[in-house]
Order: structure tokens, then sequence, then C-alpha cells
């Protein structure tokens, strides 16, 4: 539990970042969250978006995750699967009542089956998918066909910060059954 919150709780140093000619993924008009604190995630919150991710690309997305709760908006991830659980049971479960699916794009996340098939099962449920390219990718194993249509966001842009908090909001406003996700809080 320890190494997990650590990991949770990493972000690069100003001088890594600087190195790297990467932007901060904390955008100039959203507060960070406090250091320390690991990403919050659904817990009661009716609205919330599903985070749809290859385990091996956490530490990678965490950021992310932790830039869309800064904007008002809850992130679901399995961490909050309750042992003893049906996982698979919990994951459909918790995509057919979310707001929206974000889709962390990787390679090893295209390789997965489970991945694609929480994105196939959004789509055919007609949810939202938002799609976050966190590495240069070829989509295949149907998932070409099914995510050219939405407009995929990559997390390298010098814009992404914006795009992403563009895109959040309007899905976080316009959930499912085409009715306010909650009052948006910025």
């Amino acid at each position: 539990v320890d190494e997990r919150n650590q990991l949770l709780d990493w972000h690069p140093s100003q001088e890594l970042q600087s190195l790297l000619n990467v932007r901060s993924v904390i955008a100039d008009d959203v507060a960070p969250a406090p250091p320390g604190n690991r990403v919050k995630t659904y817990a009661d919150d009716p609205y919330y978006a599903f985070a749809s991710y290859k385990r091996q690309d956490l530490a990678r997305i965490a950021p992310i995750m932790q830039l869309v709760r800064d904007l008002g908006v809850p992130v679901w991830y399995d961490i909050e699967i309750p042992g003893g659980s049906e996982w698979d049971e919990v994951i459909e479960d918790r995509i057919a009542k979310s707001s929206f699916v974000i889709a962390f794009t990787s390679n090893a996340a295209i390789e997965s089956k489970y991945v694609r098939r929480e994105i196939k099962f959004a789509d055919a449920i007609g949810l939202p998918v938002l799609g976050v390219l966190i590495e240069n990718v070829e989509l295949k194993h149907g998932l070409k066909m099914m995510m050219t249509q939405y407009q995929m966001l990559d997390a390298h842009a010098r814009d992404f910060n914006t795009r992403l908090k563009q895109a959040v909001q309007r899905l976080f406003r316009n959930d499912k059954n085409g009715t306010s996700g909650g009052t948006w809080p910025r």
C-alpha cells in the first residue's frame, strides 16, 4: 500500500520537466492538489469519469487523472474494487454508471483485451469516450474503427491542458442521458 501511494504521489521535478521540455499537466488556471494527495476516485459521487488504462501506465496517467479531478470531476479507476468482488461485474457497473470514459491509450493498452473490452462496452452503450494518447500508437484489434470516430487528445501537445479542460467540461455537462452531469465547478 505504501509503495502504491508513493507511486501515485510522484510528480516530476521542475528540473526534470525542463530537461524533457514537457509542460506540467496542471493547467495555469487550475490550482494543483496539495502535495501528497493521491488521485481522488469515484467515492459516492453519482457523476464521475471512468478511467480505462493498462496497469503499467498508472504512473504516467496519474497526473492526468489528478488534473481531471482538479477540474471538479471525480475519476473512478479499478483501485476501488472491493476485495472478493467479481471485478468484471464491478467494471461493467462502473462504466455503465459513468458520465464518460477516459481511454488512456498506449501500446500496452491497445494490446490489453480488458482495455479494449472497456472501450467497446462504453461505445456499445452509447457512452462518450475521451481518448488520451500517452504515446504514439497504432490502433488495432478493432480499436482503429472504433476510436477514429472520437477526437483524441495528445497528452504531449502544448495545448493539452486547455483541450482536456474543454473536453471534460463538455462531457461532464452532457452525460449519457443528455442531462447535466452536475454543476460545473469552475
